[in-house]
């Protein structure tokens, strides 16, 4: 089979797709029709509303979803928690389907762009099939990549910023705040990761839930140890008002241990730069005491 073979075969499939899809148009569900008026009509009653149902976009839906999920569960090996577990270390606002649904889209962009660039280098039908397998792979792990690497940028920078709400907690429950008012004033006066997850726990706090459930819970949820611990420690102090001191002494333990890491990064650094001297400078010197030894043995 050549290139232009596959590639006439697999655009007939897609011109039949798309014909008979205008010609057979997907079944119009009956309570998004009624939802309006059911609404309506429990608001007047007083009873709870009930959540709308959203019929399917299209017919391809369920097929679309069925390969992302099967995609996922090949490439990702993880269930739908782990998977939005990781996707809020990263920082990513989307859902476990919608993250699915683009890798999907983006491995297929890949595949036709593969395609695409074999049949334009009239490569042979192995090399073909080559091409298409490597874009594949490259779009199907390109998401992937993306969680980790936002998710190592993110850990980052909360382990910078603990440092510092070790600090201001201290102080503020040091000038007589409460642990309350201590997150509250924090919350208020800065920006940051840290500062955004405090201010989700602080309004769980103010609607009823018990703090310590709240910061341990937290914790748990929490990408990087070195915030969680920040979280534990304040929930466990709690009912004791809180400790400014506990929360001093983490601060130094993070400050020595973001000293020993980057002490750890300059020495690998420097060894990274010393590395291109030796290939470049060592061939070199290796000629000079090399070039006077025949001399030397043979007398020439």
């Amino acid at each position: 089979m050549t290139g232009v073979t596959l590639l006439a075969a697999v655009s007939a499939a897609a011109a039949a797709g798309l014909l008979s899809r205008s010609f057979v148009r997907p079944p119009v569900r009956l309570a998004p029709r009624i939802a309006p008026y059911s609404e309506r009509v429990r608001a007047r009653l007083g009873t709870t509303v009930a959540q709308r149902v959203q019929g399917p976009s299209s017919v391809w839906g369920p097929l679309v979803t069925a390969l992302a999920n099967g995609l996922a569960n090949v490439i990702d090996a993880n269930r739908s928690g782990d998977m939005a577990l990781r996707l809020r270390h990263a920082g990513m606002p989307m859902t476990v389907e919608d993250y699915r649904r683009r890798q999907l889209g983006f491995t297929a962009a890949s595949f036709a762009v593969g395609l695409t660039l074999a049949l334009l280098l009239r490569l042979s039908t192995a090399a073909t099939l080559i091409v298409m397998v490597a874009a594949a792979m490259f779009g199907v792990t390109r998401w992937r990549s993306t969680v980790d690497r936002r998710t190592a940028e993110r850990k980052t920078t909360m382990r910078a910023e603990t440092h510092t709400v070790c600090q201001l907690l201290a102080v503020y429950l040091r000038t007589g705040d409460t642990p309350i008012g201590a997150l509250e004033r924090m919350v208020d006066r800065t920006s940051g990761i840290v500062s955004d997850e405090l201010a989700g726990a602080v309004a769980q706090i103010r609607s009823g839930n018990p703090p310590g459930a709240v910061m341990e819970r937290l914790g748990a949820d929490c990408a990087e140890p070195s915030t969680g611990r920040l979280y534990r420690l304040y929930g466990a102090t709690w009912p004791a008002s809180g400790d400014p001191d506990a929360l001093l002494a983490l601060a130094e333990d993070l400050r020595a241990a973001r000293r020993e890491d980057l002490a750890r990064a300059m020495a690998k650094r420097r060894t990274a730069m010393a590395i291109p001297l030796v290939l470049i400078l060592g061939p070199i010197l290796i000629l000079f005491i090399a070039a006077p030894l025949p001399s030397l043995i043979f007398g020439r």
